[in-house]
């Protein structure tokens, strides 16, 4: 619970929500809702529709109607879908006024009332005078299509704590639904190139995560600040969150399928070496050549350096499906990157 004591000096903090949108009718005013219900009341939330063909954008009207915190935006770019969508909302933001905090937002969520204070909080606690950029995130429940709780603890099921910073390079721990940073976070990520065919892949919770380990500091909050509701129609899907041993062993008998799933990661974080390397060239707070030439090598060579650094991917299983695709190599033809000399695969 959090102290009542010094609110009114947090609310002078403003805080930009970017939601991003695509036929999102069946959940987005349940998110809405849990949004202006929020115990923290000085933030703007913009939402970006990606071209929805149902209610989707008559909801969002009715709403901004009512509420002048709430602003619409349409993606008008030529490249569409989730990563896209928040990239391309990303980007018009960097150009416009500062916020003091940004947050992603996904459209078939539920904040719990107390989320934004809570992170704010945190942050003035954990890092008071601190000028570098700050990501922060808590633990989440799982709930299912129609809002039943599926798990108590996204934590317990598969891992998010934060470890190290390396581990971020590899590890997908972070959900931009679940995130809050500072302006100097934001920032530091440059203007995207929409045009890069990486960025298609380049999920927006794991690029400003790498920013923030590498440039600053990442926070976890180890209770639970929303419901992540997970199921067959949404970008992850729920069998992403099933780890029953069947489903472990007859994904680990499919090595090529995981191959293929660990390749979109380790080309993500080769392309954010890239932008660190050129935008950051005289920070050196992880050696990133080290890094990188870990995940071309992969075999022995990339273990050691797991090994040299504490690498954790937050589960058993998981620590043991993606050594098993290092050590094969598996998943180096399907590497892809758009960077200087190298090919395109995927």
């Amino acid at each position: 619970m959090i102290c009542r004591k010094g609110i009114f000096y947090l609310m002078e903090k403003k805080v930009l929500i970017m939601l991003a949108t695509y036929n999102g009718e069946r959940f987005i005013e349940q998110q809405i809702e849990s949004i202006l219900k929020q115990t923290y009341t000085n933030f703007h939330l913009a939402i970006q529709d990606d071209g929805s063909t149902d209610a989707t954008l008559d909801i969002i009207k009715k709403y901004s109607q009512k509420d002048k915190r709430i602003e619409i935006l349409k993606n008008e770019s030529k490249y569409h879908g989730p990563f896209y969508n928040f990239h391309c909302l990303a980007n018009k933001f960097k150009q416009r006024e500062k916020y003091d905090f940004y947050m992603f937002c996904d459209q078939d969520d539920l904040w719990d009332q107390n989320k934004i204070e809570k992170y704010i909080h945190i942050v003035k606690n954990k890092f008071k005078n601190f000028d570098k950029p700050v990501l922060v995130y808590s633990d989440m429940r799982l709930i299912d299509e129609v809002g039943n709780v599926k798990g108590v603890s996204v934590d317990k099921i598969q891992g998010i704590k934060y470890v190290n910073k390396h581990s971020v390079f590899f590890a997908h721990n972070v959900y931009g639904c679940n995130l809050m940073m500072n302006y100097q976070c934001f920032l530091a990520v440059p203007i995207l190139d929409l045009s890069k065919p990486i960025v298609k892949i380049l999920s927006h919770d794991n690029l400003y995560t790498k920013f923030a380990a590498y440039l600053g500091a990442i926070y976890y909050i180890p209770s639970v600040s929303m419901s992540y509701r997970r199921f067959g129609g949404n970008v992850t899907g729920a069998q992403a969150y099933d780890f029953k041993l069947k489903r472990i062993l007859k994904r680990l008998s499919n090595l090529s399928l995981l191959a293929k799933d660990h390749s979109r990661a380790y080309s993500q974080t080769l392309y954010t070496i890239e932008l660190l390397t050129h935008n950051y060239p005289t920070m050196d707070s992880i050696d990133l050549e080290e890094m990188k030439k870990a995940i071309y090598k992969g075999g022995i060579y990339s273990l050691l350096y797991i090994k040299k650094y504490n690498v954790n991917w937050g589960r058993t299983i998981k620590n043991l499906s993606r050594k098993i695709i290092l050590v094969t190599k598996l998943y180096q033809k399907y590497l892809v990157c758009d960077f200087e000399h190298k090919l395109l695969y995927f």
